[in-house]
């Protein structure tokens, strides 16, 4: 009985996590609140672009306040200020700034968009280990322990909350890192064309910050962009190609970050189900066994 139980809830399992997502979407209603806030958030990068295309259109004369959405406003801001103080073409830096937005709204609309199916996953799970609870106690006449009801619903709300928590997490470690190199040179592909001294362009680099980057591949794209800081305020080395291929390097590192963030919330998913939802049913069934092997 126990083993026919347990491949049963694991198929279970398996058949909910790899369900198609068109179907899965159905299962989502119950996320409104969720799904408002996404719909506001999307809707303040959507803001953002068509404050940025109207400062376009009127050729960056006003100063407006720009919605704010996570790093982009910032980033936009900085833009604008340098061409006001500077004078440095916005062309080139503002082209792949739309880029960089459009597709940060691609990941964060698929990702909240699994954050809800994996939230509606959590509930069937919960609902159906509920329901087999009711339904054993009803037949048997038995009420479980008071302790055991307390972990079937604890380990459940825990496992949810950990999901939230490390995703969270996830998106910072992979992110921000690549958010300073990011920033970093594309001030330096503006700043050199203005002509200031090399310590008044250093200035702008957040250079303490990236030199705290201590990760993989992270590392060695930061050790190449000191190094090439370092040629040319020694050498005079020419900055532009460089410079270039750099901010290429990181836009393709956004891209295979985006994806590698999207696989750690599978196995998250995955893993959260099996522990804080499977566990809990299997507790109460061995609990079952238990009492019947007692009598």
């Amino acid at each position: 009985m126990l083993i026919i139980t347990l491949v049963f809830y694991i198929t279970l399992l398996l058949f909910f996590f790899l369900l198609p997502d068109h179907y899965l979407e159905k299962l989502v209603s119950f996320t409104k609140l969720r799904l408002q806030r996404f719909q506001s958030e999307e809707r303040r990068a959507s803001d953002l672009m068509k404050a940025v295309f109207t400062l376009e259109r009127q050729g960056f004369t006003e100063t407006p306040i720009l919605p704010r959405y996570k790093d982009f406003t910032s980033q936009c801001e900085l833009l604008l200020e340098l061409h006001r103080r500077l004078g440095v073409p916005l062309k080139k830096a503002l082209a792949r700034w739309k880029n960089g937005l459009i597709e940060e709204r691609k990941r964060a609309r698929i990702l909240k968009s699994r954050r809800s199916q994996g939230l509606a996953q959590a509930v069937l799970m919960l609902a159906m280990t509920w329901t087999f609870i009711a339904a054993s106690t009803m037949i048997l006449g038995r009420a479980p322990a008071t302790g055991l009801v307390l972990l079937c619903l604890g380990l459940p709300l825990m496992g949810v909350a950990i999901y939230g928590v490390l995703l969270k997490w996830g998106e910072s470690y992979f992110f921000n890192p690549l958010n300073l190199i990011g920033e970093s040179l594309t001030r330096l592909d503006l700043l050199k064309r203005t002509g200031l001294s090399s310590s008044q362009l250093l200035g702008h680099l957040n250079l303490e910050q990236i030199q705290g980057i201590t990760r993989g591949n992270l590392q060695t794209l930061k050790d190449q962009y000191l190094s090439l800081l370092g040629a040319w305020r020694e050498r005079g080395v020419a900055l532009t190609e460089e410079c270039e291929v750099m901010i290429e390097e990181v836009d393709f590192l956004f891209l295979q970050t985006g994806e590698k963030l999207m696989n750690l919330e599978k196995v998250l998913k995955l893993g959260v189900l099996m522990i804080f939802f499977l566990v809990p049913y299997l507790l109460y069934l061995l609990s079952l066994v238990a009492s019947f092997l007692v009598e």
